[in-house]
C-alpha cells in the first residue's frame, strides 16, 4: 500500500510558555477579512473568513499546494489552493457556528489529488472531511464528549484508505483509526484502536499523561506509524500498529543516556527514496531542535539546531513548532527561534550537511503555529499566520526565502 508522496501532513500546534496566542472574538472584529470562493445555493450569502486560528496544515499534491486553516471568528474549517504568488482561495468546508468546526485540522492529499482532512469541534467531536470529484463529504468518526478537541494527524495511503490518529482528553492516550483494507486494527478487529496507559504500563513505562501531541504516516512495510510525546517521562515514542499488532518503544529519553524531556511537537514523515522514517522535534530541557531518523536499524539522533549565539551554545531556546517534510531524500524542518521570535529553516544539502536559515519574523500575539511543504528542486514552502490572523507564506529556494 505504502504512502502516496503527496499523501502527508506538516501540521503545528499551539506554544503556550512563549507565545500568547489571541482568543475568540466576534466576527465584526476580524481584521483584514478576505472573500471566500464558496459553492452551493447560498454561495451568494456567505459571509467574508474572519480571523485564522492555530492549526494550519498544508500539502502538495502535484504542482498545486493545498492548505486547511480554522477561521476562528465564524468557527469554520477552510480548505483551498495555495497560488504561486501566496494567495489563497478557501471555501467554507464545515461552519459549525457556535459550535465550532474547524479545530486543529490535519490535511493529506491522496493518489488522485483531491484533499482529505481530519478536524474537530468544540463539543469534542471528531470530523473527517473529503472531497471528490470536487464536491465535499462529512463524517463524525467520533462523537461528541464535552470535551474540546486539541491534535490529530491524516495520511491517505496509494490505494486511498484514510488512516488517523488524535489526542484522546486529559493526556489519557491517543486513539488510531484505519477506514482501509490494510493499516491498523483493535484487538478485536474493529477499525479503531485506542493506546491507554495499561499498553505504556505493558512495556515498563507507566505513565498518566502522553498522546497530546501526535503525527502519523506509513511505513513502507504498511503499518501505521504514530509518533508521539510521553509529557509524565519525557520521553519520544513511536508506535507501530500492523493490523492487531502493536508496538510502542522509547526512541529518545529514557535510556543508557538520559536525554531529559524531549519529544515536545514531533513531526514525523517518511523518506520515499530510503523508506526510512524520520522525527524532528523539540529538546524542551536543552532548548534544542533535534532530528532523529534509522541507522542499521537503530534511531540516530542528532542535534540541528544547538541555539548558537556569539560563539556560545544554548544561548536562545529553539524548535519549537517544528514541522517536518521530505523531497528527494533531503529532510526539511520549520521551527521557531521563541528567544528572538523568528521562523527558521534547516535543510540537508547534497553533501549531507544540515543548513539553517531565518525564513523570517513571527509576531508576538499571533496564533501559533507553522506549517511546512517539499516542493521539486530544493524548494520549499511555509506558512503561519499574524497577530492579526491573515495568513503569511514564504517561499524559499535553497535557503533564499521570500515572504508572500
Amino acid at each position: 500500500m505504502g504512502v502516496s508522496r503527496v499523501g502527508r501532513v506538516r501540521l503545528a500546534l499551539t506554544i503556550t510558555s512563549a507565545i500568547t496566542a489571541l482568543g475568540l472574538s466576534a466576527c465584526g472584529e476580524a481584521a483584514a477579512p478576505v472573500c471566500a470562493t464558496c459553492s452551493g445555493p447560498d454561495a451568494g450569502a456567505q459571509p467574508l473568513h474572519g480571523r485564522l486560528g492555530a492549526g494550519l496544515s498544508l500539502a502538495q499534491a502535484g504542482n498545486v499546494t493545498w492548505l486547511a486553516a480554522f477561521d476562528r471568528d465564524f468557527g469554520a474549517l477552510l480548505v483551498g489552493e495555495v497560488r504561486s504568488d501566496g494567495s489563497w482561495s478557501p471555501i467554507r468546508v464545515d461552519a459549525g457556528g457556535p459550535n465550532a468546526r474547524g479545530l486543529s485540522p490535519a490535511l493529506a492529499v491522496g493518489p488522485g489529488g483531491e484533499p482529505t482532512v481530519l478536524y474537530g469541534a468544540a463539543d469534542g467531536a471528531v470530523r473527517l472531511a473529503r472531497r471528490a470529484n470536487g464536491a465535499w463529504s462529512h463524517d463524525e468518526v467520533r462523537p461528541a464528549n464535552g470535551i474540546p478537541y486539541t491534535h490529530g494527524s491524516v495520511a491517505v495511503d496509494a490505494a486511498g484508505g484514510v488512516h488517523a490518529a488524535w489526542s484522546l482528553p486529559g493526556g489519557a492516550g491517543f486513539t488510531v483509526a484505519s477506514w482501509a483494507s490494510g493499516g491498523c486494527r483493535a484487538p478485536d478487529g474493529d477499525t479503531v484502536r485506542e493506546v491507554r496507559g495499561d499498553d505504556m504500563a505493558a512495556i515498563g513505562r507507566p505513565s498518566d499523561h502522553f498522546g497530546g501531541t501526535v503525527d502519523l504516516a506509513i511505513s513502507p512495510s504498511e503499518a501505521v506509524v504514530v509518533a508521539y510525546h510521553d509529557r509524565a517521562r519525557g520521553n519520544l515514542m513511536l508506535a507501530t500498529c500492523a493490523h492487531t499488532a502493536l508496538d510502542l518503544r522509547v526512541i529518545d529519553g529514557e535510556g543508557e543516556r538520559d536525554t531529559g524531556d524531549v519529544g515536545e511537537w514531533g513531526s514525523l514523515s517518511v523518506d520515499q527514496e530510503s523508506g526510512r522514517l524520520g522525527i524532528a522535534y523539540h529538546d524542551r530541557g536543552r532548548g534544542l531542535l533535534r532530528f532523529v531518523t534509522s541507522e542499521q536499524g537503530e534511531p540516530l539522533s542528532l542535534v540541528i539546531d544547538d541555539g548558537s549565539a556569539d560563539g556560545r551554545a544554548f544561548a536562545r531556546h529553539v524548535g519549537q513548532l517544528s514541522a517536518l517534510a521530505y523531497e528527494d531524500d533531503a529532510p526539511r524542518v520549520a521551527y521557531l527561534d521563541a528567544s528572538r521570535a523568528e521562523v527558521r529553516l534547516a535543510s540537508v544539502d547534497a553533501f549531507g550537511t544540515w543548513r539553517i536559515a531565518t525564513v523570517g519574523p513571527f509576531e508576538l500575539g499571533a496564533p501559533a503555529t507553522l506549517a511546512v511543504v517539499a516542493l521539486p528542486g530544493d524548494r520549499t514552502r511555509l506558512a503561519s499566520v499574524r497577530a492579526n490572523g491573515s495568513l503569511r507564506f514564504w517561499d524559499c529556494e535553497g535557503m533564499t526565502c521570500v515572504a508572500r
